[in-house]
């Protein structure tokens, strides 16, 4: 079953699709639609200096009956390694990244409202868990199993469309064109794993696609 990895990219709907072509094959095309949920968050605390941001995103391809959820988030912090034994200058500090991450993909439910007015996920993933720390050279890793992640969000925005058309073209070598449409609100709500939740803000819509490549 194919999977798709969403990102935001200026605030629009836009999809990873396919790899490569497979070898021996000159001539590829592609089609197809796909209804998603994306919500993103990200925050910054001055009193430590750590910034965390993350996304999660639920999506079901046309005529696919199962739903998918993919989350991650990550909490980034620069601290000082070492001052060189000169505290009063900076010229020898060294810093380092002290960063904790966590992720989960899988099966989900998904509604979506009437023309993109609300949408909700839910599923139960094993999350993964990881941290590093520069400095102490240190990493850890690990899995909690049976942890729910849901996503709720409500339309914002009138209703939006965009397309998008793009050409690639090494003569008597390649040749390839694609074109992408999205409908879509705006949107704001929560993500939760587990007891966390987080204010987030987002999209609910559809991402039209069709590609062909030969060469």
């Amino acid at each position: 079953m194919r999977r798709f990895m969403v990102i935001p990219v200026a605030g629009l709907l836009v999809l990873g699709l396919a790899g490569p072509v497979a070898a021996g094959q000159t001539t590829s095309n592609s089609s197809g639609s796909v209804t998603l949920a994306q919500a993103w968050w990200d925050s910054f605390d001055e009193a430590t200096g750590s910034e965390t941001y993350g996304q999660a995103s639920a999506y079901r391809q046309q005529g696919d009956s199962q739903a998918y959820l993919d989350f991650y988030q990550e909490t980034d912090n620069w601290v000082l390694c070492s001052d060189g034994g000169t505290p009063d200058d900076p010229s020898d500090d060294v810093y380092g990244l002290v960063a904790m991450f966590s992720n989960a993909s899988g099966p989900a439910t998904l509604s979506i409202g009437k023309s993109y007015s609300e949408a909700s996920a839910s599923a139960t993933l094993d999350l993964e868990t990881g941290s590093f720390d520069e400095c102490a050279g240190t990493k850890d890793f690990s899995v909690t199993e049976g942890v729910t992640i849901s996503l709720g969000l409500t339309g914002t925005s009138p209703l939006i469309k965009s397309s998008d058309r793009g050409t690639f073209h090494v003569p008597g070598e390649f040749n390839g064109h694609a074109f992408y449409r999205s409908t879509y609100r705006e949107a704001e709500g929560s993500v939760s794993v587990g007891v966390q939740t987080i204010d987030a803000y987002g999209a609910i819509g559809k991402l039209t696609w069709s590609e062909h490549s030969n060469g």
